[in-house]
């Protein structure tokens, strides 16, 4: 006859318990992320005069995971009716389509003008940085205003995703993977 040997075994956790664990393992994970989204984006935006502020968080409920960049400042004012939000839509997302700029407060508008592709973008499209100022050039007075061509948003904030989005992807792996190791 075949001997039975019983074994005492370690008692599974809960579910909520794996659930809590591999949440804080995934949330360890993703700090370094979430603080470099916070960090990269602030230092595209760092020579702005009306200056962008931007924040990240990490939430992780049951099975969703999110890492969320907010823009803090986004109601704040930088002239007449338009916010920080509206500059950030602009420069990043939409760009501007070409409109008329003509005087309001002076009988003339001024500016420096050094002839097509003399204006250095503050952040290029592909987010390459530059003066936010015209080379060489010369002061132009105009009483009736000007045409403005326009200009494609930057790609910086999406070459940021980009960039740190395979990162995120190995950080919740290694996060879910360290968190359910954690419970043997």
């Amino acid at each position: 006859m075949a001997k039975v040997v019983y074994k005492r075994v370690k008692a599974l956790p809960s579910p909520q318990a794996t659930i809590r664990s591999i949440a804080a393992s995934i949330r360890k994970e993703l700090e370094p992320i979430r603080q470099a989204h916070k960090d990269r984006r602030n230092a595209v935006v760092r020579d702005f005069t009306h200056k962008p502020e931007f924040d990240a968080t990490i939430a992780v409920r049951g099975i969703g995971i999110e890492l969320k960049v907010i823009l803090k400042n986004d109601r704040e004012s930088i002239g007449g009716k338009n916010t920080i939000g509206d500059l950030v839509k602009w420069l990043f997302e939409t760009g501007t389509k070409p409109h008329d700029i003509t005087p309001k407060k002076k009988p003339y508008l001024k500016f420096q003008w050094g002839g097509k592709g003399s204006y250095s973008r503050k952040v290029g499209i592909g987010g390459a940085r530059g003066s936010g100022k015209v080379s060489g050039g010369f002061t132009v007075r105009s009483k009736k205003g000007v045409k403005h061509p326009g200009f494609k948003p930057s790609k910086a904030l999406e070459n940021i995703n980009k960039q740190l989005g395979l990162k995120t992807n190995k950080a919740i792996a290694k996060g879910f993977h360290d968190g359910f190791n954690r419970l043997k």
